[in-house]
């Protein structure tokens, strides 16, 4: 009997041929398992792996974003503050011309003869022309004479 290839060439070791053949059929069943069971747990082990990868990153992902609201609110608070100190400053430059035009209404209606000082306060107390003396045109022209 050629087709047997395990050694045994007679009907008489028929019966030993079929235990060697269940052994290496148990044998390749157990190598299978086996290897079946290191792919399983070489797998369970990768997914762990991608969990804990995926978790980390999640947190990552999270920091970033909690640090991008941060300095959204930062960037938020600083273009208010300049907004706030811009409109404060033409604010004041307003004033500045307004309280200019007021002065030169003042000066033509003979109220103030004088440019305000940084105070506010007209320099000489009664209407003077440059030369010191008292000017009577301007008193007669201002509206409380």
């Amino acid at each position: 009997m050629g087709w047997l290839k395990v050694g045994v060439n007679s009907a008489d070791n028929t019966p030993q041929a079929i235990r060697i053949i269940q052994m290496a059929m148990r044998n390749e069943e157990r190598k299978r398992e086996a290897a079946e069971m290191r792919e399983r747990e070489a797998a369970e082990e990768g997914a762990k792996k991608l969990e804990e990868e995926t978790r980390k990153r999640e947190e990552e992902t999270k920091k970033l974003e909690e640090g991008m609201k941060k300095l959204e609110e930062e960037t938020r608070r600083r273009e208010e503050e300049t907004r706030r100190r811009e409109e404060e400053t033409r604010r004041r430059e307003e004033a500045e011309e307004k309280a200019k035009e007021y002065e030169k209404i003042l000066q033509r209606l003979g109220v103030l003869p004088y440019p305000m000082t940084q105070h506010g306060n007209a320099r000489p107390e009664s209407p003077t022309t440059p030369s010191g003396e008292v000017d009577e045109e301007e008193i007669s022209e201002s509206p409380a004479a």
